[in-house]
């Protein structure tokens, strides 16, 4: 089993023996990727969702605009979309998944799925967001079920609000690992008091370091790069050696 760190490695192109890229779309500045560990597990399937490295980026992103989210994709209209009517999401962090949903669901349909096929989802970020909505796409339209999914985002920003959050977590919550580094400003937005909320509790690593970073306009963005997390996870992963 593959540690948090090794997981999020995966990111940065730090890629295990066996283990090789068979699908990479660099259509969109939201460059994603898939791999599979060819040799130990070859029905192990790794997407991978880097999403943006500038943080300054990801939090001019985060408008309280939302929309309706269908679960159905492609998203339009439904004869029972009334039933999700008060299931919200961020607009544009939606809007970024669904630009690149269509290439996920030709790789899907390229796979030799089996029972026992795994598919992990791992984003940082906005990649991170996008691996939500990856997530139940898969779940709800690509007939996965959710023994056969595993989620783990690093630096993730809320995507949704609270009913959204209910079905997610009826749905995924079981399989979602959601990393937060300190004092990582970007889990906290968009904030709580425009509707959004958590898909999943939290998981801390790194050290807190004090309430005064939690402010937007005191927070210096360092806990949240990519490269902040990898350095925790390492130290973690040499801890437990």
């Amino acid at each position: 089993m593959l540690s948090f760190y090794e997981w999020a490695a995966l990111l940065e192109g730090e890629l295990l023996d066996g283990y090789q890229t068979i699908y990479e779309d660099l259509s969109t500045h939201l460059r994603w990727s898939a791999v599979v560990d060819d040799i130990y597990d070859p029905q192990h399937y790794f997407l991978l969702f880097p999403g943006t490295d500038d943080a300054h980026d990801v939090r001019a992103d985060l408008s309280f605009w939302t929309r309706r989210y269908y679960f159905i994709v492609p998203h339009e209209e439904h004869p029972n979309s009334d039933k999700w009517s008060d299931h919200r999401v961020h607009s544009g962090f939606y809007q970024a998944y669904l630009n690149i949903c269509r290439g996920l669901g030709t790789l899907l349909d390229s796979l030799d799925k089996s029972e026992s096929t795994k598919l992990s989802l791992i984003g940082h970020s906005l990649g991170g967001a996008i691996a939500y909505f990856a997530g139940l796409d898969v779940h709800y339209n690509q007939m996965w079920t959710p023994e056969q999914i595993q989620i783990m985002t690093l630096g993730a920003p809320r995507v949704g609000n609270r009913p959204f959050v209910r079905s997610y977590r009826e749905r995924l919550g079981q399989q979602t690992i959601r990393l937060v580094n300190s004092e990582d400003i970007v889990v906290r937005m968009p904030l709580r008091w425009l509707g959004y909320a958590d898909i999943t509790p939290e998981i801390l690593i790194g050290q807190r370091r004090g309430c005064m970073y939690r402010l937007p306009w005191r927070n210096d963005l360092k806990d949240h790069i990519i490269t902040s997390y990898l350095r925790v996870l390492k130290d973690y992963k040499a801890a437990e050696a």
